[in-house]
């Protein structure tokens, strides 16, 4: 994750959501069937599409392996396995997190990492995937 978080010269917004994404796919039994590499490149993509960058590039598809294509289910899940985890509304009332495993959630509260629990991810549409980049 780290190495390609490196490759895709993330900020540290972006370096602590993908961090947060990967940890939250840990708790995730629908995410088991994906390798480390497909999560931690899912994770890549939805922290720089969350940021308004470019949500891949020939860097990372060269450094990473995959395609945008081929991480579209993994990145799906993962994504909504955030957002099931996310604070909702625009009233700032928190969505019930899962209660038996609140650590994650409250872990990426803090404001050393940017609170990026506390922020809910921009939503894609499954043509992001088909995309140029």
């Amino acid at each position: 994750l780290m190495r390609f978080l490196r490759v895709a010269e993330a900020d540290g917004e972006v370096d602590c959501l993908g961090m947060y994404l990967a940890e939250l796919s840990l708790l995730d039994y629908s995410l088991l069937q994906y390798l480390p590499s497909q999560i931690a490149a899912s994770a890549v993509m939805l922290a720089l599409h969350n940021a308004g960058k470019p949500h891949w590039s020939t860097t990372l598809e060269h450094y990473t392996g995959y395609t945008p294509i081929s991480l579209r289910e993994c990145a799906t899940l993962l994504h909504q396995s955030c957002t099931k985890n996310a604070p909702g509304g625009s009233t700032g009332q928190q969505q019930q997190r899962d209660s038996s495993l609140p650590a994650v959630g409250e872990k990426y509260a803090k404001e050393n990492v940017r609170k990026v629990s506390d922020r809910q991810l921009r939503d894609f549409n499954p043509t992001l995937f088909d995309q140029p980049y």
